[in-house]
């Protein structure tokens, strides 16, 4: 998604395209700041007509309730971990249902691989339980 995102569906946007889009998109940016609320809302698969059949299935997926709706997130961290706090901060933004596990004694990388540190049994239960 970050390529279509930079360069567009099948790489058609030129460099100046995509420059005049991030200046229209830093303006909003600081229109929204002074109005204190964001003027465009969420905008993709809207469907006007005419678009590719990618789109019109993706429309069908994420803009009806088979799969827009509240989802669950968890969120693991190390206790020792210098960005522990992009964790909280996440969390405490966060919508509900949410969840915030801190690993006792663990650092940002334990988590990697630490077999002994990650919490398998929770990962296991969350997903049995909450993503259905």
């Amino acid at each position: 998604m970050t390529r279509v995102m930079s360069k567009g569906y099948n790489d058609r946007t030129t460099r100046e395209e995509r420059s005049k889009t991030l200046e229209q998109l830093g303006q909003q940016r600081w229109q929204d700041a002074e109005n204190g609320k964001p003027e465009l809302g969420p905008i993709y698969n809207e469907l006007k007509g005419g678009e590719p059949q990618f789109m019109v299935e993706y429309a069908d997926y994420y803009r009806t309730p088979r799969g827009f709706h509240p989802r669950p997130v968890l969120f693991i961290h190390g206790e020792k971990a210098h960005s522990r706090y992009f964790s909280e901060t996440a969390y405490a933004a966060a919508a509900e249902p949410k969840e915030l596990m801190i690993i006792e004694g663990a650092n940002h990388v334990d988590l990697y691989d630490r077999m002994d540190k990650i919490p398998f049994d929770k990962l296991t239960d969350f997903f049995r339980t909450r993503l259905r």
